[in-house]
Formats: C-alpha cells, structure tokens, sequence
C-alpha cells in the first residue's frame, strides 16, 4: 500500500509539472517506468556467495559490499585473531581498507600476536594504508611503529619519513638500547640507513652499549655502510 501512495504522489507531481497534458498512453508508459523504479530500488540486495574473508582475499568489491548490504560482521575475527580489516591491509588494498573503515570497521582491535591493522600496515611496508589509518584516529606510539619497521626490514620509501612527520622520534632507543640507525646497521640494511640519515638522524649518536654507528658497520665490515655514513658526518 506505502508503495502505491508514493507512485500515485509521484504522478500528482508530475502532472502539476505540465504532465497532466500528455496522452492516456503517455501516462500509462510514465507510471509503469515509475513503478518499475520504485520496485528496483526496494528490492532487497544480491546475497553474497562467499565469504567476506575470501572476498577480501580475493579482492572482490562486489561480494564485499553485498556482506557489508547484508549488515554481515565486519569486526569478526578468525582463529588467528585477524578481523576482515586486518587481512585487507596485509592485502595491500587501501579501496577495502576504506570500505570497511567507512562502514564501521574497528580500526585498533589487536589481532593475537597483538598487532593492530597499523602496525601491520607498517610492517608491510602500505603507505598510503598507514597514512589513512593514522588520519582517522588509530591509535599508535609512532616512535615503537618506526622500530617495528626497522626491525621487520621494512625498505619503502615513504614508510620512515612518514613516521617522523607523525613525531617518531628518529634516535630513541629501544629495550635493548639501540636507536633505530645503530639497530639498522647491524642488519646490514644499507636502504634503511640512508633513508634515516635523509630522516635526520644523527649519525654520531651511539647506542646503549657506547657503539657509534661507524664502529658497528667497520666491525660488521660493511664498506657500503661505512662510506655512505662517512659521507654523512660520521666519525
């Protein structure tokens, strides 16, 4: 009955609009096109046939726009701990990050290892995911952040200097005492180091056990290390 009120007030409209002056035919086509409309937009949305973990596997937007119209949980979590929001961002997908956020995905639950969908968009090295993640409120010590990644051996680009213009502080020390360059350079990660001395660190700055960064990489016998903090100061 609500369905033929709205259609019939649809053409009351209409008609006031000058459609009252079309032919009996012409307003019999109207009002089946209009019914027609109206039907499509109340029919219910299409099932999804698979799973919402699987279509984010899958990197299917339908499936997941059909669990998230068919009011599915998209904060359930597997035996793992991971929720849809976690493996979407280990799929490297900023559209499903967004979806999902957008549509009430719990942006700072901890997976069972403890990390958060940010920590592992740090960890993978997601920039544009990590930026979004922290724009809409995740909660983060970026300083922690900035050595999980050096520890992980995370080399993309953006990754360092986007957590120092979040206030990691780019020479504090960790538990054991090392600062993210010294840590750096005992992994013979050339890539980190130069993207941290580009960061600002200081490459005089030894670690907890009194260890420059020169000392560690001539000990290490990384001459690539050594030269390139040479360039940069360092004695």
């Amino acid at each position: 009955m609500g369905a033929y009120l709205i259609m019939w007030s649809l053409m009351a409209l209409l008609f006031k609009a000058g459609i009252k002056k079309a032919t009996d035919m012409n307003r019999f086509i109207l009002f089946s096109l209009l019914c027609a409309l109206f039907l499509a937009g109340c029919s219910e949305p299409e099932k999804p046939t698979i799973s919402l973990n699987l279509a984010i596997e899958r990197g299917d937007i339908n499936q997941i726009e059909r669990h998230i119209q068919w009011r599915s949980d998209i904060n359930r979590a597997n035996s793992e701990g991971e929720t849809p929001l976690h493996l979407a961002v280990s799929q490297g997908s900023y559209i499903i990050v967004k979806l999902l956020v957008n549509n009430g995905a719990n942006i700072n639950v901890l997976d069972k290892v403890g990390n958060s969908a940010l920590t592992r968009a740090v960890l993978g090295g997601h920039t544009q995911i990590t930026e979004y993640l922290i724009t809409q409120g995740a909660e983060h010590d970026p300083t922690q952040l900035l050595h999980h990644a050096i520890s992980a051996g995370v080399t993309d680009r953006e990754i360092i200097p986007l957590l120092v213009k979040h206030g990691a502080q780019i020479d504090a020390q960790n538990s054991a005492g090392q600062t993210p360059l010294t840590a750096a350079i005992s992994k013979n990660n050339r890539v980190q180091v130069k993207l941290l001395i580009q960061s600002g660190a200081d490459v005089r700055l030894a670690n907890g056990a009194n260890l420059t960064p020169l000392s560690i990489a001539q000990k290490l016998g990384n001459g690539d290390i050594v030269r390139l903090l040479q360039l940069n100061g360092a004695e």
